[in-house]
């Protein structure tokens, strides 16, 4: 079947509606596929390949971090293999196949140097002598 990719967008976002999604998930999946139509203009469902996303992810990754970048990526995911189900492109193609999911930074976490450790069981045991032990099982 040979369908723009507008068109498919619709019907993909119809069969979600009906699967009872929540609307949140519901308006991440129509900004995402919103913004990769705007991006690619409105091609042929069969002709989407590597270049067109490529192209979107390359534009987002201007400005959306990669938590955001990762809902692009399942997003997409799951429209072209819903696509690849129902026939408005090719089995076998698949324009996410070898693309890995952006990685989320790893968040420095806070820690207490070991040097402190003792100023702080000194300090917990100046109050009452319970705090210290709550203190040293802590650390």
């Amino acid at each position: 079947m040979r369908e723009e990719l507008s068109p498919a967008v619709d019907a993909y976002l119809r069969y979600r509606r009906s699967q009872d999604y929540s609307k949140a998930t519901m308006r991440v999946d129509q900004q995402v596929l919103k913004r990769f139509l705007s991006i690619n203009g409105n091609v042929w469902c069969h002709t989407i390949g590597d270049t067109h996303t490529n192209r979107h992810f390359e534009q987002v990754s201007k400005t959306r971090g990669p938590a955001a970048m990762r809902n692009d990526h399942a997003t997409l995911s799951q429209f072209f293999k819903w696509c690849r189900h129902t026939g408005r492109m090719p089995v076998e193609a698949d324009p996410m196949f070898g693309r890995r999911r952006p990685k989320a930074p790893e968040r420095e976490r806070n820690r207490i140097p070991v040097g402190d450790f003792g100023r702080l069981l000194i300090t917990a045991e100046s109050v009452e002598l319970r705090d210290r032990a709550l203190v040293a099982v802590l650390l």
